[in-house]
């Protein structure tokens, strides 16, 4: 289980590209918009602290998730789990100002990638579908 964990990591340092946002999706200057009143503004600061901890800038990245499975389709994780793991993540860099964004996922029905055993086939998984504007997590 280690050595998998241990996998996980190297391949999300292999293949790290990060997107920054003030928050996660349409980056939007509050400074441009015209507020009738202050209790607008207020109350749009209010729910930004509350979904994303602060009105500060924040940098937001994109996860690309990569489910390896068997070649005929069956084992790995489920596409539900994948919330918990943006969870997880956000639990730890939220109050960082750091931001997980689901940015989709794919499945790599390949038997050979189900055991890596070093860094070349580590290296080799690295490449396939990967998404350039994005953090690609494979998960085998």
């Amino acid at each position: 289980m280690i050595r998998k964990i241990l996998l996980v990591f190297f391949l999300l340092g292999v293949s790290v590209t990060v997107y920054g946002q003030g928050v996660c999706g349409t980056p939007h200057d509050l400074n441009s918009e015209i507020f009738h009143s202050s209790d607008q503004q207020e109350s749009l600061n209010q729910s930004i602290v509350e979904a994303f901890g602060s009105t500060d800038g924040g940098v937001c990245i994109n996860v690309y998730f990569h489910i390896v499975r068997n070649n005929s389709g069956s084992g790995g994780i489920t596409v539900n789990e994948l919330d918990g793991i943006i969870d997880d993540l956000s639990q730890f860099y939220n109050s960082h100002n750091i931001y997980f964004n689901n940015y989709g996922h794919d499945f790599i029905d390949n038997t050979n990638f189900q055991t890596i055993d070093d860094a070349t086939e580590a290296a080799t998984l690295a490449q396939v579908n990967n998404q350039s504007d994005a953090i690609n997590y494979y998960i085998v």
